[in-house]
């Protein structure tokens, strides 16, 4: 009797040991014959990566009790979203699409694979692989928040996901967020209100699940976070500062949800404008005290104001003080104890907060920065493009012992409170990327890099290009935007939607910064004479129409996430590359009377026909920066070039002048509201308005202004509000 019991103990033993040693395979699958249809319920809807549906995946676990709990979630997950459970079998199904559950206590990588019909989803503890998998739900099975008590299904159609995401083992950026700039569409900097700017990009009125879609769709560019922008201008426009506040929460909660990092950006030290109005704020007493610090009055402001940041330090990972452009401070001691005050507020909230300060104007001394808050900071450098060589920024930080990050202003795209427009910077992402790396990163290589994210859902291409190409600068160009634009539309439309977005490539940004960089110099391409407006005319008359049955056509679902409608996105698209049309078919024209100039034509011929080609390049439902539309300023820039060099008096447009008087009054009319008196402000001597039209131009528009009675000008030409006082509260 003992020697039987002694064999089946033995042999349940010997079984429990290949139990616990085997690889437990559960099979998502109902049916294994790709030709007889699923029977999955109609009110529930199928998953694919790629062209396999989810129901053809294998679900592998090695580890039974650290893994059981993640299978155990991804099946519930799996089951609520696509009506099936994954069977309980071991060896179970083929193996050729597995979905590998792995806990790994010494992981450090990607925590989410997707290549070659295998998904790896990873945690360093059973408690992490199942917010892993909670992620992979959220990412790519078409939950929000899962494993949350706010879970829900934000797709309750079919999902599609690409078959391969790239993945790189050591990426050359580890961390890699957006600047997620939170100036509003359709109000330039507070002062100039445009009706007719499309919303589609007003990434704080969107919907909880449009945000949380927009946040997927930083995350499928390649991004590891997000960084926002906190700042007054923001809270001007939208009420104040609580809901904006509620919105960036919701962007962290989301980013949190995806295994994504938030960071929060603040302006240090600027607190009014942008028609944010408060009386109370003061910045500095120079005249009483040698630093603001030391004056009671501006050191309460800062206080104010960076408790109103540090409400949100519960939820961040990250932190950036923002000093200069703009800024009221005016030195580096100021700075470092700003920045010693706002680190100890945020780190009585959130103790594990990385703390930093932006230097990407190179302006500061860290040496003097590092005394105050020693090497628990990180130093936030500009991308190459900014300053010729950042061996001096890099060696100091490297000095100090401090972290080293790269805040990239103005390369995947410009600010749209300045120059408003579409980029596709592809080709200039992946330039300066090279050029950064070759020249610093032998000093010191940063960890994390943010890029400039400002008209949100048309910046979505070369947002792709960026969060992959940080990953490995020397990926081709070429194919991920060609990449980006098939996970829009779709193989049939792909390459024609390339082809589009290379066309506003070629005319907008070309390959390099200094063709991209806009400060109407030689190098700057739409006003030099190597842009190739006939190629681009041609071309715009070529896909014009494609891109107009493309918004017409029933695509198959894309398969980046994206927070409004294909058809929405392309509108955007058709809108800029109509801008592109006009701006190159004037070109021609201009070089068509620059050769009867050279023929010897008449100034009244010349004057006559100059009139009929310049109005002004159509402003559509696109966004509007300070200056207006950019194409227009092109334009009015090389008709002043051309009668300058034949001796002509400029036609001035009564469309571009009518625009440029609301541009220039708007903004009189913005800075008076800061102050409770008369403003007078110099039309002809603004540094910035001259260099874009012109002191010529900007005298005629202040006449203009005098004509109609909106402005008086005093004895040395300043110009005021005839009723400035109405401005004042």
């Amino acid at each position: 009797m003992k020697k039987k019991t002694g064999i089946i103990i033995g042999v349940s033993a010997l079984l429990l040991g290949i139990i616990l040693g085997l690889t437990v395979a559960c099979v998502v699958n109902r049916n294994k014959d790709k030709n007889v249809e699923s029977n999955i319920p109609k009110e529930y809807a199928q998953v694919y990566f790629g062209d396999t549906s989810l129901d053809n995946y294998t679900v592998i676990s090695h580890k039974i009790f650290s893994e059981k709990a993640a299978k155990d979630e991804l099946s519930r997950l799996i089951e609520n979203k696509c009506g099936y459970k994954i069977d309980k079998k071991i060896f179970g199904g083929k193996k050729e699409k597995t979905i590998r559950l792995i806990c790994d206590k010494k992981y450090t990588g990607e925590k989410i694979i997707i290549a070659n019909g295998k998904i790896i989803i990873y945690g360093t503890d059973k408690n992490d692989l199942v917010k892993t998998v909670d992620a992979f739900a959220n990412m790519y099975l078409g939950w929000a928040f899962a494993g949350e008590e706010r879970e829900h299904l934000l797709e309750k159609g079919e999902v599609k996901n690409p078959d391969n995401v790239l993945y790189v083992g050591e990426p050359w950026m580890p961390e890699r967020e957006t600047i997620t700039c939170l100036w509003k569409t359709n109000v330039a900097r507070g002062q100039y209100f445009n009706t007719q700017a499309s919303l589609k990009s007003e990434i704080l009125t969107y919907s909880d699940d449009q945000l949380y879609e927009y946040v997927k769709m930083l995350k499928a560019c390649g991004f590891t976070g997000v960084q926002v922008t906190d700042m007054c201008s923001a809270w001007a426009q939208y009420s104040g500062y609580e809901f904006v506040h509620d919105r960036l929460r919701f962007i962290a909660d989301a980013a949190h949800s995806l295994d994504m990092k938030f960071t929060l950006w603040v302006w240090a030290a600027e607190f009014t404008g942008y028609d944010w109005e408060d009386d109370s704020v003061v910045y500095a007493d120079y005249e009483n005290y040698s630093y603001s610090f030391e004056c009671p009055e501006a050191y309460e402001t800062f206080v104010k104001y960076y408790k109103i940041y540090a409400e949100l330090a519960d939820c961040s990972d990250r932190v950036i003080m923002h000093f200069d452009d703009p800024s009221n401070v005016h030195n580096t001691v100021e700075v470092a104890k700003y920045a010693e005050l706002f680190r100890s507020m945020v780190r009585e909230i959130n103790p594990d907060i990385d703390f930093g300060v932006s230097d990407y104007t190179n302006k500061y001394d860290r040496y003097v920065i590092a005394q105050y808050l020693g090497s628990d900071v990180t130093f936030y450098a500009g991308a190459a493009t900014t300053i010729p060589s950042w061996h001096g920024f890099r060696g100091s930080v490297k000095d100090t012992g401090a972290k080293l990050g790269i805040w990239s202003w103005n390369l995947c795209e410009r600010e749209i409170d300045q120059l408003a427009e579409m980029n596709v910077n592809a080709n200039v992402i992946k330039n300066v990327y090279l050029t950064t790396a070759n020249d610093g990163d032998s000093v010191l290589k940063p960890s994390y890099w943010s890029e400039m994210d400002s008209y949100h859902i048309a910046n979505i291409f070369s947002l792709y290009c960026a969060g992959h190409l940080l990953q490995d600068p020397n990926l081709s160009s070429e194919e991920l935007l060609r990449d980006s634009a098939k996970a829009l539309v779709g193989n049939e439309y792909g390459d024609d939607l390339y082809e589009i977005l290379n066309i506003i490539q070629i005319a907008r940004s070309g390959d390099t910064w200094d063709t991209f960089k806009w400060n109407f110099q030689d190098e700057y391409l739409r006003t030099s004479d190597s842009y190739p407006y006939e190629e681009i005319y041609s071309k715009c008359l070529k896909y014009l129409p494609v891109l107009e049955d493309m918004m017409d056509a029933d695509l198959p679902k894309e398969t980046i996430p994206i927070p409004v409608s294909q058809k929405d996105v392309l509108s955007i698209v058709h809108t800029h590359l109509m801008q592109i049309e006009k701006f190159s078919e004037f070109r021609i024209n201009l070089s068509k009377l620059e050769e009867k100039a050279k023929s010897g034509a008449s100034k009244e011929i010349l004057l006559k026909e100059l009139e009929e080609i310049s109005n002004p390049i159509p402003q559509y439902d696109a966004l509007l920066g300070v200056w207006g539309q950019t194409e227009a300023l092109s334009q009015f820039s090389l008709l002043q070039k051309f009668c300058k060099k034949h001796d002509l008096e400029m036609p001035m447009n009564g469309l571009y002048t009518y625009r440029l008087k609301q541009y220039i009054y708007s903004e009189i009319c913005a800075y008076q509201k800061n102050t409770n008196k008369v403003l007078y402000y110099g039309i002809t001597t603004n540094g910035i308005w001259a260099n874009v039209v012109g002191v010529e131009a900007l005298e005629y528009v202040q006449n203009e202004l005098v004509e109609d009675g909106l402005i008086e000008l005093t004895s040395d030409g300043a110009a005021y509000l005839v009723n400035w006082e109405e401005f004042v509260e």
